[in-house]
């Protein structure tokens, strides 16, 4: 749990930083990542065959799909992958609460876009006053505010 809270911490950060970029395909494969490296250590510290198929059925995992599933001592990047037919992404989400980065950033993205119109239309209307006499003397009293080389 602990480090669910921390990663989720983290995730909430960098998208909230970041949600003014265009990185939705970068993030999806971070966040695939991310989850498979989640596994990997859920996998790791539940240690033996029986402990693993204990915490899978807490999960509500599926129980065919535990019987069919080889849960091996081979490395726990390798098993990470194949133990993600089991323990799904939807799992992850809903029962571990690890926040969904794509959908976040898809949230905070748009909201950063809305309030992006504002600034965009009055870098506009900057562009368009910097054309006639009076407006480019209007710029350069808030030569602070408007980065004035651009429209000169």
């Amino acid at each position: 749990e602990r480090v669910i809270t921390e990663l989720n911490s983290l995730l909430r950060g960098w998208i909230n930083y970041y949600a003014r970029s265009s990185i939705k395909m970068k993030l999806r494969d971070i966040m695939e990542w991310t989850r498979r490296r989640v596994r990997q250590y859920a996998y790791k510290i539940w240690k033996t065959s029986k402990n693993r198929k204990h915490q899978l059925r807490l999960l509500e995992a599926e129980e065919w799909k535990l019987k069919k599933s080889f849960l091996s001592s081979t490395s726990y990047w390798r098993m990470s992958q194949a133990i993600g037919r089991i323990f799904t992404n939807d799992m992850l989400h809903r029962k571990l609460k690890l926040v969904d980065g794509l959908r976040l950033y898809v949230e905070k993205h748009e909201e950063a876009k809305e309030k992006d119109k504002d600034i965009i239309y009055f870098d506009f209307l900057a562009k368009r006053m910097a054309d006639e006499e009076e407006g480019l003397e209007l710029l350069k009293e808030d030569w602070h505010y408007y980065n004035i080389e651009r429209y000169v």
